[in-house]
């Protein structure tokens, strides 16, 4: 899947969510494009207890499958926007690493926690990152647990067992999500905030665990 989003918060509007959580209502910028692919403007919400919150609008293109927008590596990617009001058009520029492939483990490997854990891989940026997920159903309990800097891209890492154990023993599959991302900070005139330009690979693997 590829997912192409740009979300421009407003800092002088502050909204407070249930659990005394702090987000910001979002801008509307005109009409945006990731190399002349038009995004989708759909609304931004987020879920509270009882209703959902209407923050503004986001900007979406998103492929399953394949044909259409697809995540190239190695290219650069422009985002160009009309503006709206005081922000002027705009091109924002970032690099794209090369896709991430992640050769072990594989989903038929079975990680022992008393083991370290090899990992390789093909690919990717200066550096690697490594999310450990619970794996079931998304809407429920599929949540981040561990989240590790793998450091520089060397094709691969040792993921010490004493890590593993870290892990709840209640369960006994997981999500291995390793991702690359490069990005950079950018302005667009007459918006007050940096902005923040990033491109990302990742590749997800569905492993077992033993102990």
């Amino acid at each position: 899947a590829s997912l192409g989003r740009a979300i421009f918060f407003d800092r002088s509007l502050p909204v407070t969510l249930p659990g005394n959580r702090l987000t910001f209502k979002t801008l509307d910028l005109g009409t945006i494009d990731l190399n002349g692919v038009p995004l989708m403007k759909v609304d931004k919400r987020v879920r509270g207890m009882l209703i959902d919150t209407l923050l503004g609008v986001q900007y979406l293109l998103y492929n399953k499958g394949s044909g259409g927008f697809q995540y190239q590596g190695g290219i650069t990617y422009a985002w160009s926007g009309t503006g709206s009001g005081s922000v002027s058009p705009f091109t924002l520029e970032v690099g794209a690493p090369p896709d991430l492939i992640i050769e072990t483990p594989t989903p038929s490997t079975v990680v022992r926690t008393d083991e370290d854990l090899k990992a390789r891989w093909s690919g990717g940026g200066a550096r690697v990152q490594l999310v450990i997920s619970n794996a079931g159903d998304a809407r429920i309990d599929s949540h981040p647990i561990l989240h590790l800097r793998l450091g520089k891209n060397r094709g691969g890492a040792l993921i010490p067992s004493r890590i593993l154990k870290l892990l709840p023993t209640n369960r006994d599959r997981f999500v291995f999500t390793f991702f690359s991302d490069s990005s950079r900070v950018a302005s667009i005139d007459g918006f007050p905030d940096d902005v923040l330009v990033e491109a990302l690979t990742s590749h997800s693997i569905l492993v077992r665990m033993t102990r």
